[in-house]
């Protein structure tokens, strides 16, 4: 294993697979693709930022493939498209039966508006892991990515710093003006940071949201990580508690960050979680996020639905720009006109939705399900019994054949391939180095424990009562 055990993880040295580095002429762990694409509304450009796709129209949907058939798993897979929308958000809406129960999507995209409206100074906190995943292109992606956003700030605007590895460490004392001198002095510092030691994000996350900041600003946390960490629960705990008026904004940095960890703590802060993959992206994605830090495009979103419905996410977030909103509900016999409604640009904005009930949607169903498990495991946080937690869970995932927390697909060989008297045999399954990181440069995370000090105050302990005993054998001897 590569962990220590710690509190939060205490068998992380056991389920943790042996790492290999990957070669551009042997496919190693590999992974097909295959997308069927059926956007609901006119699209007009399709990418994969990271994989060579081939993409093949077919009526109105798009069929997506890899052009090597298969590929080595050492990064995201990352599709994105474009649609035609004009001024005003665009949505649509999607249904799936099964057994006499509904199952709705919706989806609901922003505008492209103008950037020239007033907007509130902002008290911006960076927050760049520095930690030893983060060597190799990703920490010079983390760099790049944070002067981008530290040269765009506004005179009107305060920023910070926060840098953590096996500790967190800030910049100013607290939040300064971002006058010329401030950027500059920021700017030296940043270029000054390099990658090392353990992942304490738990410290750096507490320090980012408990520093103090005046109601005339909109305070947001940028957050610039990877993710390697195993306590995503006590990460998400502190967020939920602390978070208060801050909008926590992530940005996933690596051919394969922790999206999981990244996209949950931007759902829990009610920000975007952006993944930068390549260095080449970085200019064009920072200033996508600049822009949805000051213009969220539709505010206060409600949804009228024309009968009781189950939906998630529990709480809708706001709209951003290039960012859109999605939301499955369950219901029977879903009929009517869907009514949402929000603010836009400072004034009411409403919109009317009818579902179509002539064409089914598969896999709605499993999506509303896995959305489900999703919050159920949410509200962990929130205090609510685990055990009851655990069994709606276990009725959700047999219900609907999915792997969760509490369940498993188990696989029934129908051919003997072992006679029953054969001894059995295990081995693990190794796992490839994100690309682009060699696996000599990797540190895994210490979490938010201090396991690597204890282990170092413990070794020294030993070296000082070794040299003790020797020293007494010494004297005993002379006195001899």
């Amino acid at each position: 294993g590569w962990a220590l055990p710690t509190s939060e993880v205490p068998d992380a040295h056991f389920i943790t697979p042996p790492m290999i580095e990957g070669s551009p002429n042997k496919i190693a762990n590999p992974v097909s693709v295959q997308i069927t694409l059926d956007a609901g509304l006119p699209i007009k450009d399709i990418n994969s930022p990271y994989h060579d796709i081939i993409v093949a129209k077919s009526n109105d949907q798009h069929h997506i493939s890899l052009r090597k058939g298969t590929v080595s798993m050492d990064r995201d897979f990352l599709l994105t498209w474009l649609p035609t929308n004009d001024h005003s958000p665009t949505a649509a809406v999607f249904k799936e039966t099964v057994e006499a129960e509904d199952y709705v999507l919706l989806m609901m995209l922003p505008p492209r508006l103008s950037t020239n409206s007033p907007v509130m100074p902002r008290d911006m906190i960076f927050v760049i892991d520095t930690s030893g995943s983060m060597k190799g292109p990703s920490i010079n992606q983390a760099k790049q990515s944070l002067k981008q956003t530290l040269s765009k700030l506004r005179p009107q605007d305060r920023f910070n710093i926060i840098e953590f590895s096996s500790s967190a460490r800030q910049l100013f004392p607290s939040s300064k003006t971002a006058d010329e001198y401030s950027v500059d002095q920021a700017m030296q510092w940043v270029s000054y940071l390099s990658a090392g030691g353990g992942t304490n994000m738990y410290d750096a996350l507490r320090l980012a949201l408990e520093s103090p900041a005046s109601e005339s600003y909109l305070k947001h946390i940028v957050f610039v990580t990877d993710g390697a960490v195993g306590n995503e629960a006590s990460l998400f705990k502190i967020i939920h508690q602390h978070l208060g008026q801050s909008r926590l904004f992530t940005v996933g940095i690596g051919s394969a960050p922790n999206s999981f960890f990244m996209r949950k703590a931007a759902e829990f802060g009610g920000g975007t979680f952006t993944h930068i993959g390549m260095m080449s992206e970085i200019t064009d994605k920072m200033n996508r996020l600049y822009e949805k830090l000051d213009h969220p495009v539709v505010k206060n979103i409600q949804i009228d639905w024309p009968q009781n419905v189950e939906s998630y996410p529990d709480r809708l977030p706001s709209l951003y720009m290039g960012e859109p909103l999605l939301v499955v509900a369950k219901t029977e016999n879903l009929q009517g006109e869907i009514y949402i409604s929000g603010t836009m640009a400072q004034l009411p904005w409403q919109q009317f939705l009818t579902v179509d009930n002539d064409y089914s949607h598969p896999g709605i169903g499993t999506l509303w399900a896995r959305s489900k498990i999703e919050s159920l495991e949410d509200q962990k946080i929130t205090g609510r019994d685990p055990a009851e937690i655990k069994r709606a869970i276990v009725e959700v995932a047999l219900t609907h054949n999915l792997v969760s927390n509490y369940t498993s697909l188990v696989a029934v060989e129908e051919f003997i391939s072992r006679f029953a008297y054969d001894a059995l045999s295990t081995s693990a399954i190794p796992n490839l180095v994100a690309n682009g990181k060699p696996i000599s440069s990797i540190m895994y995370p210490g979490t938010a424990t201090s396991a690597a000090q204890t282990f170092l105050i413990g070794f020294i302990s030993l070296i000082l009562s070794a040299v003790t005993i020797m020293l007494i054998r010494i004297r005993y001897a002379l006195l001899g």
